[in-house]
């Protein structure tokens, strides 16, 4: 076991952040989704996309490496109407099984005062993510929706009560 700090992004942690995204994204979508997606991301690109929306970023810090991160966000949701959402939550593989992701997710929940729901989206077939969150509490809700990535990708939503 490591010690494992969770923290407010920084602006200066956004090439960090960026860097878990893409490893994660190889990590755990290869074989989920269109491989032609996965090889044309960049490190440079999944940076650029964190930069927008750091001040509602969580990092979990391992050894002063940022080794996961956490997004949320205010969510309109047509069947639960103003909701928070996680956007994004990624652990690296090795630090995976070792409770960062439910640290980040029980810091980002203490941040939530005023929301009833919290949501997610997953994508259909990462059965290691939908065991992961049911564990921590949510639960399928029937949800669904389609992403193009360059395919069409299931996803399907689950919830949980605040």
């Amino acid at each position: 076991m490591f010690d494992i700090i969770i923290r407010d992004a920084k602006a200066e942690d956004a090439v960090d952040i960026g860097n878990v995204r893409y490893k994660s994204w190889q990590e755990t979508y290869t074989g989920l989704i269109n491989q032609e997606y996965l090889d044309n991301m960049s490190a440079q690109k999944c940076v650029e996309m964190v930069e927008k929306c750091i001040k509602t970023t969580l990092v979990a810090e391992v050894e002063n490496k940022i080794a996961a991160y956490l997004y949320y966000e205010h969510c309109k949701d047509a069947e639960y109407g103003d909701c928070a959402i996680i956007s994004a939550i990624y652990v690296l593989k090795e630090y995976q099984k070792n409770g960062v992701g439910k640290m980040l997710i029980d810091t980002c929940i203490k941040k939530l005062t005023g929301y009833r729901k919290l949501i997610l989206w997953v994508v259909a077939g990462n059965k290691n993510a939908i065991e992961f969150y049911k564990k921590y509490g949510f639960s399928l809700d029937g949800g669904k929706k389609e992403s193009v990535l360059i395919t069409p990708i299931a996803g399907v939503r689950m919830v949980m009560d605040l």
